[in-house]
């Protein structure tokens, strides 16, 4: 990852999405995960 992106991990789908968005309007490529096991395939 470069120094302009995220990796968001959360397991509430809702919380997660809108972290996310507001994470992209500040103009950071986000990526997601729910949980442990799928960050680390991230």
């Amino acid at each position: 990852m470069s120094c302009n992106e995220i990796l968001v991990v959360e397991d509430d789908a809702d919380i997660r999405i809108n972290l996310c968005q507001v994470l992209q309007l500040e103009g950071y490529q986000v990526h997601q995960a729910e949980d442990g096991l799928e960050a680390l395939a991230v």
